[in-house]
């Protein structure tokens, strides 16, 4: 029985060790699918709960940044963050957060789960959208409980899908990758903020 016992936890870290160097594998290919595009644009789809599916886009240029959703703008040119919230009609700006992760804190580090700052397991793999996917789930490492899955087409290594959920019982923000495709040399004002661009609009800055 206590053999038996040693071979089952012996192929059962076996397992766990295969899968995490599949993670690890399918994250390498889906970092350098993209950072191989240089500058690159991202369409997409966007729901959580019973809000959505919202339409948007956005485009990375290096620590540069542009997103658009029909509620409003997210943008960078690396010195500051711009939030345009249509709505209420406000500009908030605030430091670039250099740390983040999601799409809608810093849409350049969106894919790039390789810094150490998220542990990573391979969970199979599904079809998304059509496509053979790889399904990766990362776990953050700094307690803050967040979790992130994500699908990567096995043929092109590009995003599919990906769910944002801040803990185990709350709601997760899932984005439907559409297309993800290099743009050449982006305008560089599309990164700046111009304040006669919101007129009308309330402009608080948080830096």
């Amino acid at each position: 029985m206590k053999r038996l016992l040693v071979i089952f936890c012996a192929a059962l870290a076996a397992g766990r060790a295969m899968g995490d160097e599949r993670a690890k594998a399918t994250l390498d290919g889906m970092v350098a699918a993209i950072k191989n595009m240089g500058s690159y644009e991202v369409s997409f789809t966007v729901g959580a709960g019973q809000w959505g599916p919202d339409v948007g886009s956005y485009v990375v240029s290096g620590e540069k940044y542009s997103l658009k959703m029909s509620a409003g703008e997210i943008f960078s040119d690396g010195k500051a963050r711009y939030e345009v919230n249509r709505n209420d009609k406000m500009v908030s700006i605030s430091k670039p957060d250099g740390d983040g992760h999601s799409m809608f804190s810093n849409p350049a580090r969106a894919f790039d789960f390789l810094d150490g700052t998220f542990s990573q397991a391979f969970a199979g793999e599904a079809k998304r959208n059509g496509a053979n996917c790889n399904r990766i789930r990362l776990t953050a490492k700094d307690g803050s409980l967040m979790t992130v899955e994500l699908y990567v087409d096995k043929n092109s290594s590009l995003p599919v899908e990906v769910s944002y959920r801040m803990d185990d019982g709350g709601v997760a923000v899932t984005v439907n990758v559409k297309s993800v495709k290099a743009v050449g040399r982006p305008d560089p004002a599309r990164f700046r903020f111009e304040r006669k661009n919101y007129p009308g609009y309330e402009v608080v800055d948080f830096r």
